[in-house]
């Protein structure tokens, strides 16, 4: 009886002492990931994502102030960001190079897009609407082209461009509705749009950024500033009248 014991005993020592496996998780995942909450982000998994083949959608939080959790994703089709009650910055998105889409809209304390230093191209749109903490577009200083549109609405605490020096091309431009916006003085190396719509900026008497653009021998331009502080025509832009 006692050999039994202390055989039982030795069994169970062993099996203590033998070291568990750890969980492994996968890097990448097929298809879309969504996010609607910290709890989501705390999940392991969810955190160990480095490729995502389809978008990264961020909706509806409450608790989330960042995206840090997300450091070791580098690769994913598009990401939006919408209706986050406390997300503050974007920290979290560095390792994003490129994406086919990013809109951004309705972050009413997002402070700055911090997180998206090195995101240089966006194949198709990018959207930033209605974040009215927004202070600046400083994080996107190496985003050189746009493929299609760039919707910049409805942002009441932006008063400048700061950020898009590196922007060259985009094919269609809609400022609207940024009620401080003074100037759009960052936007001198902009070389390359087929349609410039600027409208209903309270505040905008500056175009002076746009100079560049405007003087480039295109035909095919359109452009347009109406409801702005100062809305000066084509005509005007290629003169050189770019300020009150």
């Amino acid at each position: 009886m006692n050999r039994l014991i202390v055989y039982v005993i030795m069994v169970f020592s062993l099996i203590s002492c033998e070291k568990e496996e750890p969980e492994t998780f996968s890097t990448h995942l097929e298809g879309d990931l969504r996010i609607q909450s910290s709890a989501d982000l705390d999940d392991p998994q969810i955190r160990s994502y480095e490729t995502i083949t389809g978008n990264l959608v961020i909706v509806d939080t409450y608790d989330t102030d960042d995206l840090k959790k997300l450091q070791k994703l580098k690769e994913v089709n598009g990401i939006i960001i919408k209706d986050n009650q406390s997300l503050k910055t974007l920290e979290g998105l560095e390792q994003i190079e490129s994406l086919e889409f990013l809109e951004i809209e309705n972050n009413p304390a997002l402070r700055s897009l911090s997180g998206l230093e090195n995101l240089q191209e966006i194949s198709e749109s990018l959207r930033i609407v209605n974040n009215d903490s927004l202070e600046g577009l400083g994080s996107l200083k190496k985003l050189t082209t746009i493929g299609n549109q760039f919707f910049l609405y409805d942002n009441f605490s932006l008063t400048n461009l700061n950020g898009l020096e590196s922007l060259e091309g985009v094919t269609q431009l809609l400022i609207l509705n940024n009620i401080n916006l003074i100037n759009i003085n960052s936007l001198e190396n902009l070389s390359s749009s087929l349609d410039v719509r600027i409208d209903s900026n309270d505040s905008l008497n500056n175009f002076c950024g746009i100079l560049n653009l405007m003087q480039a021998d295109n035909p095919a331009m359109y452009f347009i500033a109406r409801n702005n502080l100062y809305n000066p025509s084509l005509e005007d832009l290629k003169n050189g009248d770019c300020q009150l």
